[in-house]
């Protein structure tokens, strides 16, 4: 074998295992709001790494939540104090809108349920 070979056979996976970036809270929070990842969730909220009413890309959390259709985020969001009244994304489109201009029915539903 070349020594050009060995050294990529040596010094790719190094390479390639140093330049993982870390995943940040907002990231880690809105990957577990679109799988459903409840504990994740909570125990962000719980250890004071993330508020209830934490924006992502100038949406609030529950707001994340009604747009991947996920009933049950919303409300556990909801029981930890996100806004349900008004929150409102930079575009200023309230929760409603979006779950409406996303189809999401079950998120619907549940802040009809929840405005109640």
């Amino acid at each position: 074998m070349s020594k050009l070979l060995l050294f990529f056979i040596y010094f790719l996976p190094i390479f390639l295992l140093t330049s993982v970036r870390p995943v940040s809270i907002e990231e880690q929070a809105l990957n577990a709001i679109i799988v459903e990842d409840y504990n994740t969730i909570e125990n962000l909220i719980k250890n004071k790494k993330l508020s209830s009413r934490a924006r992502i890309n100038g949406k609030p959390l529950i707001i994340h939540a009604a747009i991947h259709d996920k009933p049950e985020m919303i409300l556990l969001l909801a029981n930890h104090g996100a806004l349900l009244i008004e929150p409102f994304c930079d575009e200023g489109k309230d929760i409603m809108e979006h779950a409406i201009e996303n189809n999401a029915i079950y998120a619907q539903a549940q802040l009809i349920v929840i405005r109640a």
